[in-house]
């Protein structure tokens, strides 16, 4: 068991927000942003063992992650998975541990998990693929079980065992679904011969080597993962948050035949997150998906902006959970504010405009990603050196509803006339899609351009006085795949084009 400061994390994840400041009027946006600026981890902390797809038995680790100073006693759990196809991944991916420094950072406990991965050699793929799911399963429960365990022994994480939110991504996100929503030997079954469940402990097994515990969560959390048949999902489970890009050629958002044509060799096929969020709903669970339009399966290398997106998403509806209350509002309660993207100079207000429908006795809270201190304020003086994100919350005693503002961080002096790029027949952008260069041809002098990418973060630019007429070039081979908005200024006025990275 080891402990590590923030300072000797890897240099992508040191300390994301080295400016945040713990401050008490951050309080209130606890578990909506982060409010503290470091955290420990407790690494390969043991919580289970089974044996693996090669016959060894293989020992399961927990790495813990907390806030420093953080005194509140009964705090929530993130339980997060690797993904990887059932063949790689590791506690350690760096997705892994920036979901979990997200977490710790806004006040909850979050663990990084251990659990068996492999192919065994079997004539019946059927039963390869179901011992693949199950030795995940019983994995996932034995995590859980720790934080009870661990509760009942003195609870040295400060936790509360009501609030334990699993989940994961890609294969990570499908052993999670599996856990919750498999909760019959009749449902694996359909993938192949239970008896063969035997040698790992049978179906009602964990992988704990600690008596048995409860294996209630709170909340699933789903990052393009799936189930082999949504119609497992019933009405009395935990509910359900996910992620899913809506092209995703891994793992199907719905239930891709060409993707699961390739399955079907294993005797499977697979059911994604919209399949699952439209059974939930009507069976009556809470659900909630977030549809990346365009969006593939993620990679182990994409970047820290594509999970920002979703936890700015995810955590209001946890919060909601937390307060005991419900994001799936039976009134279909609404709130609305100015616009999705505010493009706006450093100095500027922004009115958050809030309206909700169907809530009556309405409270409402704004936090900024990262936590400035401002809590409660309906019209924004901005700063463009903090934060992209504004969430805005409305809330009754049962039901709380919440919708967001994205502000880039840094901005021209003046965007009132922007305008098209195509409206302007003397500049020519291309080409778009674009892979390694951004060729520019303008007839004129122009002054410079800034790319923003899908967040509205500032990705680059350039600061000369002035460049010449003719073409400029603008190589962007280092930018990640995706959308990004191109922005020029020629004197007074601005041009924007929405091209894409590939």
């Amino acid at each position: 068991m080891k402990t590590i400061p923030c300072l000797f994390l890897s240099y992508l994840f040191v300390c994301l927000s080295p400016y945040i400041s713990f401050a008490q009027n951050c309080e209130d946006c606890r578990y909506l942003t982060e409010i503290f600026d470091s955290i420990q981890i407790t690494e390969n902390i043991k919580f289970g063992q089974g044996v693996n797809a090669v016959g060894d038995t293989q020992e399961l680790f927990l790495d813990i992650y907390q806030p420093v100073g953080d005194t509140v006693q009964n705090r929530p759990v993130l339980l997060f998975a690797f993904g990887g196809a059932f063949l790689t991944g590791s506690k350690k991916d760096s997705y892994v541990q920036l979901a979990c420094e997200r977490y710790a950072k806004a006040g909850y406990v979050a663990a990084a998990m251990d659990y068996r991965i492999g192919f065994e050699v079997d004539l019946n793929l059927g039963n390869v693929a179901m011992r693949v799911f199950f030795r995940a399963m019983q994995d996932m429960r034995a995590s859980v079980e720790y934080f009870y365990y661990s509760a009942k022994n003195g609870n040295p994480y400060a936790v509360d065992t009501n609030l334990i939110f699993l989940g994961g991504a890609s294969a990570g996100a499908i052993s999670a679904l599996f856990m919750e929503y498999c909760d019959h030997p009749d449902k694996i079954a359909e993938i192949g011969d239970t008896t063969k469940l035997a040698p790992l402990g049978g179906f009602s097994a964990s992988s704990s080597i600690f008596p048995r515990q409860s294996r209630e969560v709170a909340g699933i959390l789903n990052v393009a993962g799936a189930l082999t048949n949504a119609d497992w999902v019933e009405a009395g489970k935990a509910p359900h948050i996910s992620a899913h890009g809506d092209e995703d050629g891994t793992v199907p958002y719905e239930d891709d035949n060409d993707l699961n044509s390739g399955l079907g060799l294993l005797g499977i096929t697979l059911e994604g997150s919209y399949l699952i969020d439209q059974r939930a709903k009507d069976v009556g669970l809470c659900s909630y998906l977030y549809t990346i339009e365009g969006g593939d399966h993620p990679s182990s290398s994409a970047p820290p902006e594509y999970y920002d997106d979703i936890f700015n998403r995810w955590m209001p509806r946890m919060h909601a959970i937390i307060n005991e209350r419900t994001f799936c509002c039976s009134n279909s309660a609404e709130l609305n504010i100015q616009g999705d993207t505010e493009i706006i100079e450093d100095g500027n207000e922004i009115d958050l405009n809030t309206q909700t429908i169907g809530l009556l006795n309405t409270a409402y809270q704004w936090c900024s990603l990262p936590c400035s201190g401002t809590g409660y304020q309906p019209t924004i003086q901005t700063e463009a050196s903090i934060g992209q994100y504004w969430i805005a919350i409305a809330h009754d005693s049962s039901c709380q509803v919440t919708d967001f503002v994205r502000i880039s961080k840094e901005t021209p002096e003046d965007t009132s006339n922007v305008k098209s790029i195509e409206d302007n027949l003397q500049i020519q952008v291309y080409p778009n899609p674009v892979s390694d260069n951004l060729f520019i041809r303008y007839e004129t002098d122009w002054n410079d351009f800034r790319i923003y990418d899908a967040t509205g973060k500032l990705v680059l630019k350039n600061n000369n006085e002035s460049i010449g007429a003719g073409q400029y070039n603008i190589p962007v081979k280092h930018l990640y795949e995706g959308n990004y908005i191109l922005l020029l200024r020629v004197k007074n006025n601005f041009y924007s084009l929405q091209f894409v990275k590939q």
